[in-house]
């Protein structure tokens, strides 16, 4: 399996994307996504994709290029033959104004993203034709238009500090609203607007993210994990992580691959 990323930096692309990425393998499998906080638009150039979405019972085949919005629950795909993804990583705040729909449309669902724009399967023919990882990165730059900027700094804030690797905002609710200068009410409304989850679940949900990140840096026990990661003990720990995933911590340690927040059966 080869996974590559490309992280725009100083450029106006990075006011509207977080990251671009590309996997591919060859073989038969199963993977289960955990909840990893992300909206992105993928394309798939190789073999059909079937997949079991959040609250459904039953596989679908994924469209060939497929919007993808935030996840409370696991995603199970499922693999068979050669396969070739490319991703587009969005920034919560750029959703509207890159894709002319709310994010909270998109929570707990994959769309096919022809549907919400035709001009997505001219994009899926050129990057399928496109030779290496970096001329598709290339190849997105040229396509879209990146000349708007944020609106609101405090917006910017919220998902930056989401997407960071420190914890220390997200004590409480409270502690977030006054980091990013809001009231705890206006933070309810912009964390529902941008993430499609109330505050309290915002900040839970980073906190479960950090968690399953520092189980993969840091070799702790699970009750230290828990306590850096912001739970009060690790029994509320493994009920968080449990509504997340179906899985104990202990049971996602034992299972996890070398990319967090997949496994691989």
């Amino acid at each position: 399996m080869d996974f590559q990323i490309h992280i725009p930096q100083h450029t106006m692309a990075s006011n509207h994307i977080t990251c671009l990425w590309e996997l591919s393998g060859g073989h038969q499998y199963t993977e289960y996504i955990l909840p990893q906080g992300v909206i992105e638009i993928v394309f798939n150039l190789d073999e059909p994709i079937r997949a079991i979405l959040p609250n459904e019972s039953t596989f679908i085949q994924a469209p060939f290029c497929f919007i993808q919005g935030i996840h409370t629950h696991v995603v199970t795909a499922d693999y068979s033959g050669s396969h070739h993804l490319f991703g587009i990583r969005l920034h919560p705040y750029a959703v509207k104004d890159f894709l002319n729909i709310l994010s909270p449309e998109l929570s707990n669902q994959s769309i096919d993203a022809i549907l919400v724009n035709p001009e997505f399967r001219k994009l899926w023919n050129q990057l399928g034709e496109a030779n290496t990882f970096q001329d598709r990165v290339k190849l997105v730059e040229r396509t879209f238009r990146f000349d708007s900027a944020p609106e609101c700094p405090r917006s910017v804030a919220i998902c930056e500090l989401f997407y960071s690797g420190k914890i220390d905002s997200f004590q409480s609710v409270d502690h977030l609203a006054r980091k990013v200068c809001y009231s705890s009410r206006h933070l309810n409304r912009k964390s529902h607007e941008f993430f499609g989850l109330s505050a309290k679940e915002l900040v839970l949900y980073k906190k479960f993210m950090y968690s399953v990140n520092l189980m993969h840096s840091d070799q702790s026990k699970l009750v230290d994990i828990a306590l850096k990661s912001g739970f009060y003990d690790q029994p509320h720990f493994n009920r968080v992580f449990k509504s997340f995933t179906g899985l104990t911590p202990k049971e996602y340690r034992i299972q996890k691959t070398d990319l967090p927040f997949h496994l691989f059966l």
